[in-house]
């Protein structure tokens, strides 16, 4: 197999890519998100909840169902993937026990193996997101 080994740096993203990736982010927080918060403002609250692909799937069914889905169903998927890969929500969910419906009612339990894994992962995006400032602040 050709899969790079372990002491491989791996190369970093074209600058084209790396602008576009941002941009894709930026607009996320400034125009999908909200269109979600505004949809469902139980489970989009100001502290971040645990979404997991079966909501994210009741949430694409429920929208289609009552015809006002407020992005394109590949940009609400997009959206939602942001969504829960941001060191804030990463956070939130190793500090909950609880999972949440679309209406914000509590349905279930996080597992400690899943808050110590969004722990470990926040952490990491913590560090990433310091290096990636250090860096432009050399510039």
């Amino acid at each position: 197999m050709n899969s790079p080994s372990p002491t491989t740096k791996r190369e970093s993203p074209a600058p084209g890519a790396r602008a576009k990736l941002k941009r894709r982010v930026r607009q996320a927080w400034t125009q999908w998100v909200p269109k979600l918060v505004a949809a469902y403002p139980m489970l989009f609250v100001a502290v971040p909840s645990d979404i997991r692909k079966p909501l994210a799937r009741n949430l694409l069914v429920a929208m289609e169902h009552k015809g006002d889905l407020p992005l394109p169903r590949n940009t609400l998927i997009s959206a939602l993937r942001i969504y829960t890969s941001n060191v804030h929500y990463k956070l939130a969910l190793s500090r909950t026990k609880v999972r949440y419906d679309l209406d914000g009612l509590p349905c279930g339990r996080v597992t400690a193996d899943e808050r110590r894994s969004a722990a470990l992962e926040a952490v990491a995006l913590k560090a990433k997101l310091r290096k990636a400032a250090k860096r432009k602040r050399r510039k």
